[in-house]
């Protein structure tokens, strides 16, 4: 029989890597999408999985309820060259790779908000991160950032 085995690094995670940096979720207009910057499965030391974490340093924007950002990996078929299609202020035309639930609260306050599983399946190759924002409120300009931590599983 197989046996699961959960390779830990700090606090059980690998090296934490940004996907929206200190300025991409600044101010992001309610409805609005954002784009990260590229990204390669090595960049996540090949893992499979990752926890993705939104930071939000200080108390920040109005959410509504069932307020939440909604993210995908848009695809390059062609090492980074060319991205799938992405409609502004939408996203692609397919089920999102994430959800980042987010409290109802007036104002939001500073803390980590986990991604919704709350692991959430790497895409393989090269890649963007798409965010929308599905708050209802425009966020704030606090540094907010998102990233993920990769986790690392074996079977044996």
């Amino acid at each position: 029989m197989a046996k699961f085995i959960h390779h830990t690094g700090t606090n059980g995670f690998g090296s934490a890597v940004s996907l929206m940096g200190s300025t991409d979720l600044n101010a992001l207009s309610s409805g609005g999408t954002v784009t990260g910057s590229q990204k390669q499965q090595s960049d996540f030391a090949s893992a499979q999985r990752a926890l993705l974490v939104l930071e939000v340093l200080t108390a920040g924007w109005n959410v509504s309820a069932g307020g939440n950002l909604t993210g995908w990996f848009l695809l390059s078929p062609d090492a980074g060259s060319t991205y799938e299609a992405t409609i502004t202020n939408v996203g692609p035309a397919r089920v999102p790779d994430f959800i980042i639930p987010l409290p109802t609260v007036s104002p939001i306050a500073a803390g980590l908000y986990v991604s919704e599983g709350p692991y959430i399946l790497l895409p393989y190759g090269y890649f963007k991160t798409v965010i929308l924002n599905n708050t209802g409120a425009n966020t704030s300009s606090n540094n907010h950032t998102l990233k993920a931590y990769p986790v690392f599983d074996t079977y044996v």
